[in-house]
C-alpha cells in the first residue's frame, strides 16, 4: 500500500478511535459487503474468560473480573451488518479488593427489557484502506447491572441513559473481538459510581464468523 494510503488509513482510524473513546453512541463505520464464512442457521457461541471492569464506587477504585462469559445465537439470512443476540451470561465474577474472602463474589446480570443486544459489523477505510476491521457490541439501555462485594447493597447500572455501542478490533482469521478500556457509562442505584467504567474483554466466536459483514453468506 502506498505511503499516502497508509497515512490516510491512519488518519481515518485515529479520527474514529477518538469518537469511540468519547462514548459516542452512533455507529460511524462504513459497511463493506464481503462473503462470510457461516451459513444461515449456524449456531455460534461467543465466549470470554478475561472480562475486566474497572470501577470506582463511593470513591474507592476496584476491578471486577469475570472468568466465564458466554452467549449463543443463531445466524439468520437477515443478518447483514447487524445481528440480534440474547443477553450474555457472566459467571465466576470476583472482586479485586477482597479476592480471598468467601463473600467476595460479584454478580454481573444482563437483560433485554429495554431492547435487544446486538453485534454490528463494519469496515473502515476508503481509497485502498483494508485495515481497521471492527465489530461492535451494542448494550441496550440499562442492559446490565453490577453488584460488587464491595457494595453489595448497591447496583451499578450500565448504559443507564440509552443504548451503548462498544467497538473494538475484530480479527476475522482468529474470530476474536477485543475491547480495551472501552468507556461504559454507569450509575449507582443508591451509591455513587464514577462514570464511565472501563471495560476490557476478548470475545472468541465458535465457529469463526469470518470476514463480516455480512454475518450470513
Amino acid at each position: 500500500m502506498p505511503v499516502s494510503s497508509r497515512l490516510h488509513c491512519a488518519h481515518l482510524w485515529k479520527r474514529r478511535s477518538v469518537l469511540v473513546s468519547s462514548a459516542v453512541l452512533m455507529w460511524v463505520g462504513v459497511a463493506v459487503p464481503v462473503y462470510a464464512s457461516v451459513t444461515p442457521g449456524t449456531k455460534v457461541t461467543a465466549s470470554s474468560s478475561d472480562l475486566k471492569l474497572n470501577i470506582q464506587a463511593n470513591g474507592v477504585p476496584d476491578t471486577v473480573t469475570c472468568g466465564q462469559v458466554t452467549d449463543t445465537f443463531v445466524v439468520t439470512s437477515k443478518d447483514s451488518a447487524k445481528a440480534t443476540i440474547p443477553p450474555p451470561t457472566a459467571d465466576d465474577c470476583t472482586d479485586a479488593l477482597e479476592p480471598d474472602q468467601p463473600d467476595a463474589s460479584d454478580e454481573l446480570k444482563t437483560n433485554d427489557k429495554n431492547g435487544n443486544w446486538k453485534l454490528e459489523a463494519a469496515e473502515f477505510g476508503s481509497g485502498g484502506c483494508t485495515e481497521g476491521r471492527v465489530l461492535g457490541l451494542e448494550i441496550p439501555r440499562e442492559g446490565a447491572a453490577l453488584t460488587s462485594a464491595l457494595l453489595s447493597s448497591c447496583e451499578g447500572i450500565l448504559a443507564p441513559s440509552g443504548p451503548l455501542l462498544l467497538t473494538g478490533k475484530y480479527d476475522p482469521s482468529a474470530g476474536t473481538l477485543k475491547l480495551k478500556n472501552a468507556l461504559v457509562p454507569i450509575r449507582g442505584s443508591c451509591c455513587t459510581y464514577k462514570s464511565p467504567a472501563l471495560l476490557s474483554v476478548t470475545i472468541t466466536f465458535n465457529p469463526n464468523l469470518g470476514p463480516v459483514p455480512p454475518f450470513a453468506s
